[in-house]
C-alpha cells in the first residue's frame, strides 16, 4: 500500500506531464532533457521528495577553480524551484532540489514539484544567461496573504520593517538575521554573510568559499548558496526561495534550513573571508581530499 506522501509525489508528477516511471516505493526516475543518461532520480527522503542529478558523467574530478566556484554561485540564485547546485569531497558536481511535504496541502506539494523540475532542467542544460524571474510559474496562490501572518503562523518571532519585508533571528548565536521579503515573482527568505558593496574577496579567497558553500549545498535541505553582485544588496549567503505565496509550513521549514546552514557555515565564512594564507591551506586541503575520493570512486 502506497504512503500518504508516495501517493502525493504520484498524483503531482502526473499532473506534471512529464515521462517517468515509479520504480518502486517512493522512487522515481524522471525524464529530462539534458541528463547526462536522460533520468533524473527522485526518492522520498522521510517527509522529503529529493531530486538529484550528478553531472559528472565523464567520470572526471570537478578542479577546484575559482571562476567554476562563483559560476555555480551565480546560477543557483537563477533557478526556479530551490533547485540548486552541490559538490562533493571528490569535486563531483551534482544538482537537486528538495521539497517538504509533511502538513503541505497537496495542490501546493504539485506546484513545488513542477516549479523543482523546471529548475532542475535548468541548471542540467547550464543556461548561459540568468533568468531575470526564476520562479515565473503560474502558483495558483493567494499573494494577497500577509508576510507577518505566515511567519506567525509557522511559529517564528520576527521584526516586520514593512508589508513586504520581515527579519528574523535565527538560532545561531551571532548568526546574521534572515530577511523574508516579497519579490515580483514570490517570496524569498535570505541571510547574507558578506553583504556590503566591495566586500567580495577577489583572489584565492572566493575560490575557498565557494567550495565551502556548494559543500553545504549538498548536506542541507531546501536552503541553496548563492551570490549576486548585481543587485543592491548583494552578498554571499543562502536561500529560499517561493513562486507566489508559501505555505506556513514551507517558511517554517525553510527558516529552520537557513539556521543549519548558518550553524554550519557562517564562521567559517567570515574566517575565509579574512584571511588568504587560511583561504589557501584550506584548498590545498580540498585538493588532496578530493584526489582520494575520485581515486576511492573510479579506480577498479
Amino acid at each position: 500500500m502506497q504512503s500518504r506522501n508516495d501517493h502525493v509525489i504520484s498524483k503531482a508528477l502526473e499532473a506534471w506531464g512529464g515521462s517517468f516511471d515509479r520504480i518502486g516505493p517512493g522512487h522515481w526516475d524522471l525524464a529530462l532533457p539534458g541528463a547526462g543518461n536522460g533520468i533524473v532520480t527522485a526518492r522520498l527522503e522521510g517527509s522529503w521528495l529529493v531530486i538529484k542529478e550528478a553531472l559528472d558523467a565523464d567520470g572526471k574530478c570537478m578542479p577546484f577553480d575559482q571562476a567554476d566556484m562563483w559560476t555555480y554561485l551565480a546560477r543557483n540564485a537563477g533557478l526556479a524551484g530551490n533547485a540548486k547546485y552541490s559538490i562533493g569531497t571528490d569535486g563531483s558536481v551534482a544538482v537537486g532540489a528538495e521539497i517538504p511535504l509533511d502538513d503541505v496541502p497537496s495542490e501546493i506539494v504539485s506546484r513545488r514539484i513542477a516549479e523543482a523540475v523546471k529548475g532542475v532542467i535548468e541548471a542540467i542544460q547550464e543556461p548561459l544567461e540568468q533568468s531575470d524571474d526564476a520562479s515565473s510559474f503560474d502558483n495558483g496562490s493567494d499573494d494577497s496573504a500577509s508576510l507577518a501572518d505566515i511567519c506567525a503562523e509557522a511559529g517564528w518571532p520576527f521584526t516586520e520593517r514593512s508589508a513586504d519585508r520581515l527579519q528574523v533571528e535565527l538560532d545561531p548565536a551571532g548568526c546574521p538575521q534572515a530577511v523574508i521579503e516579497r519579490r515580483s515573482s514570490g517570496v524569498a527568505i535570505r541571510v547574507d554573510f558578506i553583504a556590503e558593496e566591495g566586500a567580495y574577496p577577489e583572489d584565492n579567497r572566493a575560490s575557498a568559499l565557494g567550495i565551502l558553500l556548494l559543500r553545504a549545498c549538498g548536506s542541507l535541505r531546501m536552503a541553496r548558496a548563492v551570490t549576486c553582485r548585481e543587485t543592491p544588496r548583494g552578498g554571499v549567503g543562502f536561500e529560499v526561495v517561493f513562486a507566489g505565496t508559501p505555505h506556513p509550513r514551507e517558511v517554517g521549514q525553510g527558516l529552520a534550513a537557513l539556521a543549519v546552514a548558518c550553524d554550519l557555515t557562517w564562521r567559517e565564512v567570515r574566517a575565509l573571508a579574512a584571511d588568504a594564507g587560511l583561504a589557501q591551506a584550506y584548498l590545498r586541503a580540498c585538493s588532496r581530499r578530493a584526489a582520494r575520493a575520485c581515486r576511492r570512486r573510479y579506480e577498479p
